[in-house]
């Protein structure tokens, strides 16, 4: 068979990588028309963009695929000449995603990849949107999804994020109030300091730009998990979605590595839940994360993974921390208020009052976190499964391992641990990135016991 040349949208999506190139000519000749003393735009401006063009077009003229049944073929390189030779049976996920821009262009970008140790994507080709739809079922309709996402706990995974985004957005009115403060609340001398200087403005515009990172994290959050939906198929799962950049991607269910829930404090309180899944061959590109679910509650959450993971192997069982280490997951929060707060008291006037109840709050929020995580935390192992539920920074996290794929489970005892007869386990996974999930203040003799069945 013959070898074919990519799709035209090749040459848009490759120079859209360095876009920021073309903005010194655009920038220098808008400027230039609006104050005449500014130079025109000069060669050593248009070089760095003519040579992002130069270099696309020569990549799309020496780029060729050839995609059978059974393998995908791909030649590329301008003086390095490379051939990629892959049997589609070794792949083990695959995404198709349509950019504004390449929807625009008509075309489609595929990803494959496998479970090399490779920091990026094994192949990646652009296809005309008929080929795609001619040689991947993007369209399916014979079968009901597992899971659809559902409006509102989109919605409020969005607003949440993740607990730093609830507390930038509290943040950012007190910073912009503080920035308004001299002159009005603040001692005669120290009013002329910081109105002499820049951080009125500073702290002011820095509440305006955390607030515009947290609309800028609400938005991309809606924009990913929008209109999400996952069906089985054979031995493999199809998650597709997304509002503006619609993704398609398959994984093989035999090279998920592992199964994680995760929970920050306000979507505990709501009793919903985030599942993300770990696969070998996917999420090396930026911006690429296997969220199976994004939110919902615990039944559907439960409903979905029945259908959809049904064989995963899980751990029920687990070992708890003792009672009397409750105090350990509780010290960070409590030192930092018990320190904090006497500094920022004694700030003159409504600054450090507004700082004392900031840290207050969040304090607050930390000790729930860490109180929360302590009553779900623990370590269990079978014959199948490893599963591990700890805290970390703000959230709980609950990982489901099968047991050929953790690398070691690590006890450490400090001095003290051996005298109470504690320990610490860590378990570490293979993934496209190494992971260790760790818990503390497990009783030593249980785990022993666990560990030598």
């Amino acid at each position: 068979m013959k070898q074919t040349r990519p799709h035209a949208s090749f040459l848009p999506a490759e120079m859209s990588r360095q876009w920021y190139l073309f903005l010194l000519p655009v920038g220098r000749l808008l400027l230039h028309r609006v104050w005449s003393q500014i130079p025109p735009v000069s060669p050593a401006d248009v070089l760095p963009a003519a040579w992002i063009v130069a270099r696309a077009i020569l990549r799309f003229r020496h780029c060729r695929y050839l995609l059978c049944p059974h393998a995908l073929t791909v030649r590329q390189g301008i003086l390095l000449r490379r051939t990629l030779y892959l049997p589609l049976r070794d792949a083990a996920t695959a995404a198709c995603e349509q950019t504004p821009l390449l929807r625009l262009c008509g075309g489609m970008r595929l990803r494959i990849g496998t479970a090399g140790l490779r920091r990026k994507t094994d192949a990646s080709l652009y296809l005309s949107a008929r080929q795609a739809q001619a040689r991947l079922p993007l369209r399916r309709r014979d079968a009901s999804p597992a899971y659809r996402a559902k409006i509102w706990p989109v919605l409020l995974l969005a607003f949440s994020g993740s607990n730093a985004a609830v507390g930038l957005l509290a943040i950012a009115p007190a910073l912009h109030r503080i920035g308004s403060l001299p002159g009005r609340a603040v001692e005669p001398a120290l009013t002329a300091l910081l109105q002499a200087s820049a951080w009125p403005f500073l702290l002011r515009q820095s509440g305006r730009l955390l607030m515009l990172g947290w609309l800028y994290s609400f938005c991309r959050s809606i924009c990913r998990t929008a209109n999400l939906k996952a069906w089985q198929e054979g031995t493999h799962l199809r998650i597709s979605g997304g509002l503006f950049t619609r993704r398609t991607i398959w994984i093989n269910a035999h090279r998920i590595t592992a199964l994680e829930i995760r929970q920050t404090l306000l979507m505990r309180l709501f009793r919903l839940q985030t599942v993300v899944i770990t696969a070998a061959g996917y999420g090396r590109d930026a911006g690429t994360r296997p969220v199976l679910i994004p939110a919902a509650g615990r039944r559907q959450t439960a409903a979905a993974l029945d259908r959809l993971l049904g064989n995963f192997p899980v751990c029920r069982s687990l070992l708890r921390p003792v009672l009397r280490e409750c105090p350990r997951y509780l010290a960070a929060p409590l030192c930092l208020l018990a320190g904090g707060v006497p500094l920022t008291l004694r700030l003159p006037g409504r600054i450090g009052t507004t700082l004392c109840a900031l840290l207050c709050v969040f304090c607050l929020w930390w000790l729930a976190v860490r109180f929360s995580g302590y009553r779900t935390a623990g370590f269990g192992l079978s014959r199948r499964a490893v599963s591990v539920r700890y805290c970390r920074g703000l959230a709980l996290y609950e990982i489901h391992i099968p047991r050929e794929v953790a690398d070691a489970v690590i006890i450490t005892r400090t001095p003290r641990q051996r005298r109470l007869g504690l320990c610490g386990v860590e378990v570490r996974s293979f993934g496209e990135k190494r992971r260790r999930y760790r818990v503390p203040s497990l009783p030593y003799d249980a785990v022993r016991l666990l560990l030598s069945k």
